[in-house]
């Protein structure tokens, strides 16, 4: 099997992590709410080599449906996953192709505001995270990427895939206590699944945070003083192997995300 390119990664990872986060923003961004009102479209976003991701809007909320088939859904189509890597990281002047829903310019609209909010929540300045209400949506929108991104990572990305596959299969769950934050992530039959909230079994892994904090600094990948760990602000428990490499495979999300400008 050829190795995927990192544009390929990308891609993947822009189509089915970063469309997913739109979840969450819908669900506790009252702005974002606001915006969308009562309008229902789906958008669908191809490539020319047959990637896919669609997103559904409808009663005030957004559902990411991935490959699925929509019907009427507004259809946006890149000639290569560079040129959706470029539009989806602003890297110079491209233009996607609109092949349906050329009339529905008002949808269009709300999908480009929408997106702009969505990024001022994937990277906040540093004023807007000392408030604590816009902190706490970010770690919530954050923590969903995340587990979006690892199971993109952990199914196509060969060091991430090779990491998980000498791995015993397993259940993770992450909490960040003081923000009522949580969701799951299972390593199973080859394949990741995730969640939000409660996970539906009991778990083999938890990773709790103790306050927004300390998960603020791990997300972003900063460095966490061991004295943190040791006053329990971190806490591992329960199959730390499988815990430590899905965080080595989530510490490569930034290579991507921040760093696979193309």
């Amino acid at each position: 099997m050829d190795s995927p390119s990192k544009d390929n990664i990308l891609c993947r990872l822009h189509l089915n992590a970063v469309l997913f986060a739109l979840e969450d923003l819908v669900a506790v961004v009252p702005e974002a709410k606001q915006i969308l009102s009562k309008e229902s479209f789906s958008i669908a976003f191809t490539t020319s080599s047959k990637l896919k991701s669609v997103v559904k809007f409808q009663d005030g909320k957004c559902e990411f449906i991935g490959a699925m088939d929509e019907p009427g859904a507004i259809k946006i189509h890149y000639l290569s996953e560079r040129h959706l890597n470029r539009t989806f990281t602003q890297s110079g002047f491209t233009l996607p192709l609109l092949t349906s829903g050329f009339f529905k310019l008002k949808q269009l609209i709300i999908f480009k505001r929408l997106s702009t909010l969505l990024n001022k929540y994937l990277q906040p300045d540093a004023s807007s995270l000392e408030e604590t209400t816009f902190r706490s949506k970010h770690l919530k929108i954050l923590l969903g990427l995340m587990l979006a991104a690892i199971k993109e990572l952990s199914e196509n990305e060969p060091f991430s895939r090779d990491l998980l596959k000498s791995t015993p299969e397993g259940l993770a769950f992450f909490s960040i206590r003081d923000d009522d934050i949580s969701g799951w992530l299972q390593w199973k039959d080859g394949k990741v699944n995730y969640g939000k909230g409660d996970s539906p079994y009991p778990p083999d892994a938890r990773i709790v945070f103790e306050d927004s904090a300390i998960a603020l600094a791990a997300f972003h990948n900063k460095i966490i003083n061991m004295a943190e760990i040791g006053l329990g602000q971190l806490r591992i428990e329960g199959d730390t192997a499988f815990a430590e490499k899905l965080s080595w495979i989530s510490e490569r999300i930034s290579f991507y995300l921040e760093n696979g400008k193309p």
